[in-house]
């Protein structure tokens, strides 16, 4: 389905802070694994991540890993419905579709009911994020509310609706 200019303007937003907020679940991917992560889009149906690595890894294993790092961090501030995880070789020269080497879609927000103990190589300490879930969980939430908006316009259906309404 096209976008309307609302809807990417709105989806943009979200993407640049929900990257600005998980830098600290984020670094260590980086700093440890040699594996950089970055929010490449949102829609009212999912959250999609963009990774990028030169070292070997199982895609399946370290998209639940990023997923669960995602979710014991944010909890419920982007109830997407589903997560996709797109592996991508790390060279700019490559063609965007030779780049993207696993394109995983999880579960997302129905994994909640476990928040802050799913399992992740990022270890959060629940005393310490909260009172900075507390901080960026409204402004996630306001950026949500807006994206449901722009989604709900004429031209993309009931989406947003069905999303509000889960």
């Amino acid at each position: 389905m096209e976008r309307t200019s609302a809807a990417a303007e709105s989806s943009q937003e979200l993407v640049r802070l929900i990257n600005e907020v998980t830098i600290p679940i984020r670094k260590p991917f980086g700093m440890f694994g040699q594996i950089q992560i970055a929010v490449a889009d949102v829609t009212p149906e999912e959250l999609v991540v963009r990774v990028w690595t030169r070292r070997s890894v199982r895609a399946e294993e370290l998209a639940r890993n990023v997923r669960n790092a995602f979710l014991n961090y944010l909890h419920d501030a982007v109830p997407c419905p589903w997560f996709r995880f797109r592996l991508i070789h790390p060279d700019d020269r490559v063609s965007y579709l030779e780049r993207v080497l696993r394109d995983i879609r999880l579960p997302y927000v129905k994994e909640l009911r476990y928040p802050s103990l799913l399992r992740s190589s990022v270890i959060l300490i629940e005393e310490n994020v909260a009172p900075e879930r507390g901080r960026f969980r409204p402004l996630l939430r306001e950026a949500w509310e807006r994206l449901l908006e722009a989604w709900a316009s004429p031209g993309h259906g009931d989406d947003a609706q069905q999303i509000r309404g889960s």
